[in-house]
């Protein structure tokens, strides 16, 4: 069997800054302006609703996102 090898080839590597990012909680204002910066007439997902949906009633549903993103 002759398997290829990664011998020679570089990767990039994440700094110990960029690694401890990886594992902090996102943050509620993350959360808000990745919302915000989706187009609202952005075709719904699987479960049917758009990014309109989600701006009109953030105030009900930002609760549940902070938990979910809490537990990811």
């Amino acid at each position: 069997l002759n398997r290829p090898n990664l011998d020679g080839v570089s990767f990039n590597v994440l700094s110990n800054n960029q690694r401890e990012m990886m594992v902090e909680p996102f943050k509620e204002e993350e959360i808000s302006s990745a919302v915000w910066a989706c187009g609202s007439d952005k075709s719904p997902g699987p479960d049917g609703f758009n990014f309109r949906f989600l701006k009109h009633f953030w105030n009900e549903l930002k609760p549940e996102f902070l938990r979910f993103f809490s537990e990811f």
